[in-house]
């Protein structure tokens, strides 16, 4: 049983090396071959180059502005105010997260698109405005014709959530003598909000890092809305099956987003370090006000393009014998509903365990080496992910002695970091080194199945894309489990086997039902990656809606929106509306 303990992990970060990281080492080493030092500094000396990375660094930093600006007012209301209906506010706060990007960009470019609806009233005033005009004339203004604040708006309707989650995780931790003393000291009220957004620093620069890092590698919404920037060449590069050149174009934003995920790590460290409150602070004022801020916030940013969604989309035809614009468009795109259902699926099966065993791990290592690369790995383009699967599992590449090293060393590494102990380590490390090979070896045809055959490589591509959210989730699950508990299980001389699943498994099968719903609604929604990975034979929703934009009724691809909006919504706003209400101290 011992031996038991120890294998499962290691094969399962054999699998995890195998099909997630090796696939990018071994890229980079192909581009490395092919591209020298000298082409690396004339791609990175082209006006093309530089004119879209500046667009895309722009574009990131006015999106991380507007976020702050609508995520900021929501989590202080939610936070520091008693408003009426608060769980079915917080579950609105939820939903823009759960729309996809592009159905953001194709709902408001019903208000403010061409043929919008606010463009033409504006337009009857006197006033231009698109959603895909810069602020200036690129030709004659250097720096205003490179701003373009309608994707930046469409990605920050995206992704503010992300900065109200962060804040709202650490008011609680507040110290409530000290909020208490700054209001006795007759401080007036934006005297005491600079005082609380002192304190919530860390919390906000942890926020606005993700979604600048986020928003730097977002391609649904600039590929249709034409927005010039550095991530649409990429895709685009590799779509061409460039697969050197598409990595050179990806270098800017790789180390951008290395500094990024480096000061990402250094915020969260610190604020694990952070010394934990006895007195928790509750709010208890309670405010009505606050509830009409949250509720006009939530309605500008996906309310009123999501109305005109289902503006488009029409009626339901109850009782009428003709069919609605749903039942059309069900009938049509049934098949790619059951592939992307299928998909998810097993993205969430094949995610969960690994979380579990890894998240496990990290939570025992103080060293921080594997957290920076999980995030790292949050941080590659989604573009880059899917070429490294393509290339790793072309009919070429199967049985190179590249992919076979770089499977094989990525795994030993990878599994030696699973362990403290230096005999663990070995084992750790041969064993998921062994593993990798096995799958990798041209006599299993593993690869070239996965190719040819089935959803392997979308399946595999999407694990490596979200699995890294599922496992930080899971380690800060296990970093919360008290020791005294685990030691004086196994002093008693219950196994290690035993201890996870009577001790560990129950304390982090919330986190663990969480992770899988956040899995879930990522594989579900994500759009990049499966572009390049689906195979003709198979389909995915979301990759249905991107090509029906531009040859179908715009009728019935509002209503396949609104159809995949509920399908991503539903599970996650169920389980929010079916959670235990907290019970408020006396």
């Amino acid at each position: 049983m011992r031996a038991f303990t120890w294998m499962l992990p290691a094969a399962l970060l054999g699998v995890l090396s195998t099909f997630l990281l090796a696939p990018l080492v071994a890229l980079a080493a192909r581009s490395a071959e092919a591209a020298s030092i000298p082409r690396v500094a004339e791609m990175m000396q082209r006006a093309e180059v530089q004119d879209l990375l500046g667009n895309s660094l722009l574009l990131a930093l006015l999106t991380t502005i507007f976020s702050l600006l609508l995520g900021i007012p929501v989590a202080l209301c939610l936070g520091f105010r008693r408003v009426p209906f608060s769980r079915c506010l917080e579950v609105a706060t939820i939903v823009p997260l759960l729309i996809p990007a592009h159905i953001h960009a194709i709902s408001w470019a019903r208000v403010i698109g061409d043929r919008g609806w606010l463009t033409k009233v504006l337009l009857d005033c006197g006033i231009k405005l698109n959603v895909r005009m810069p602020l200036g004339d690129p030709a004659t203004d250097p720096l205003l014709g490179h701003v373009y604040p309608g994707p930046a708006w469409i990605l920050a309707t995206t992704l503010f959530p992300i900065v109200v989650f962060a804040i709202r995780s650490g008011i609680p931790a507040l110290d409530p003598d000290a909020l208490a003393a700054a209001q006795l000291s007759g401080r007036g009220r934006w005297a005491r909000l600079r005082l609380v957004l002192g304190w919530l620093a860390l919390r906000i620069a942890g926020g606005a890092t993700l979604v600048f890092l986020l928003a730097l590698a977002s391609y649904p919404v600039v590929s249709l809305l034409d927005t010039p920037v550095l991530i649409q060449k990429i895709f685009f590069t590799f779509s061409q099956v460039d697969q050197g050149g598409g990595l050179l174009m990806s270098l800017p934003l790789l180390a951008v987003a290395a500094v990024l995920v480096a000061a990402l790590s250094a915020i969260d460290r610190r604020i694990r370090s952070e010394s934990t409150r006895t007195a928790r602070f509750v709010p208890e004022v309670r405010s009505v006000g606050a509830a009409m801020i949250v509720l006009s916030i939530l309605t500008l940013s996906f309310g009123i393009p999501f109305a005109a969604l289902l503006r488009e989309a029409g009626p339901i035809h109850w009782f009428r014998a003709e069919p609605d614009n749903y039942q059309r468009v069900v009938a049509r795109v049934a098949p790619a509903f059951a592939d992307s259902f299928l998909i998810t699926g097993l993205v969430v099966l094949a995610a969960l365990p690994l979380a579990f065993v890894v998240g496990r791990r990290l939570a025992a290592d103080r060293r921080g080496l594997v957290e920076w690369g999980l995030l790292l790995l949050l941080a590659i383009p989604s573009a880059v992910v899917a070429a490294a699967l393509l290339s790793q599992a072309s009919e070429g590449a199967v049985g190179e002695p590249m992919v076979l090293l770089t499977s094989s060393v990525t795994a030993f590494g990878l599994g030696a970091l699973g362990a403290r102990k230096p005999r663990q380590r070995l084992a750790f490390g041969l064993v998921a080194s062994g593993v990798a090979a096995a799958l990798v070896h041209p006599s299993t045809g593993l690869l070239r199945v996965l190719q040819e055959r089935g959803c392997g490589l979308p399946v595999i591509g999407l694990l490596a894309l979200f699995l890294p959210l599922a496992v930080r989730m899971m380690r800060s699950a296990f970093a919360e489990i008290d020791p005294g508990a685990l030691e004086a299980a196994k002093l008693s001389g219950v196994s290690e086997v035993k201890r996870q699943f009577r001790i560990e498994l129950p304390f982090v099968r919330s986190t663990l039902l969480a992770a899988g719903l956040l899995v879930y609604l990522l594989a579900f929604t994500e759009l990049s990656a499966s572009l390049l990975l689906l195979r003709p034979s198979w389909q995915s929703v979301q990759v249905r809606i991107f090509n029906m934009v531009h040859y179908q009724r715009i009728e019935e691809v509002a209503a396949l929106c609104v159809l995949v909006v509920v399908a991503a919504a539903a599970p996650l706003v169920l389980a929010q509306l079916l959670r235990p209400a907290k019970r408020r101290p006396s």
